[in-house]
């Protein structure tokens, strides 16, 4: 399945595919924001490094989209889904910090959780996070994530498809072109 050709929406939010577009001066310092930057692997965001991101995203046929809140009508962070050694990993980025813990934050998680498990075979999702990243755990944790291995700098978590419960109903808009 192509990764880039769907827009998944609710009431509450859209996803929509992450395009070179999306890289702007906003994105960049909004990434580079202490309080957003600390739980992330990459500490230093430029122009430069986001559009290598983007393009290897493309090129492995991730799945990399933007979260757009419906409510406050900002994108206010970012979901993505990698592949490796025939695992997958999910991650997001809410990097507007009063979005933290909202339900645009919560839903986007959820629908984009139940999308893939309908459009993919897989029968697992991993998942991990900073242990202060209390928003994260919490999101994974009310989507059903099981914690499997707890360190002082990671807890890792997993989804089986059969734990992931569809809280928020929502419409996908197919073979978008972007």
């Amino acid at each position: 399945m192509d990764s880039q050709k769907f827009i998944i929406k609710n009431k509450f939010v859209k996803i929509t595919p992450f395009t070179k577009k999306n890289i702007t001066n906003t994105f960049i310092r909004s990434m580079n924001r202490p309080e957003i930057n600390k739980y992330l692997v990459t500490k230093r965001f430029t122009k430069q490094n986001c559009l290598e991101y983007y393009l290897d995203k493309k090129k492995r046929n991730d799945f990399y989209y933007c979260i757009y809140n419906n409510l406050s009508k900002r994108y206010i962070g970012t979901i993505t889904l990698h592949f490796k050694n025939n695992d997958a990993f999910v991650g997001n980025v809410i990097y507007v910090k009063k979005e933290h813990g909202s339900r645009a934050s919560k839903f986007s998680f959820n629908i984009f959780l139940d999308f893939i498990f309908k459009k993919t075979d897989l029968k697992k999702i991993y998942a991990g996070t900073n242990p202060h990243n209390h928003s994260s755990n919490f999101n994974l944790l009310i989507n059903n994530f099981k914690i499997i291995k707890k360190t002082t700098k990671e807890f890792r978590y997993i989804l089986n498809k059969k734990d992931c419960k569809k809280f928020a109903t929502y419409q996908i808009i197919k073979n978008v072109i972007f």
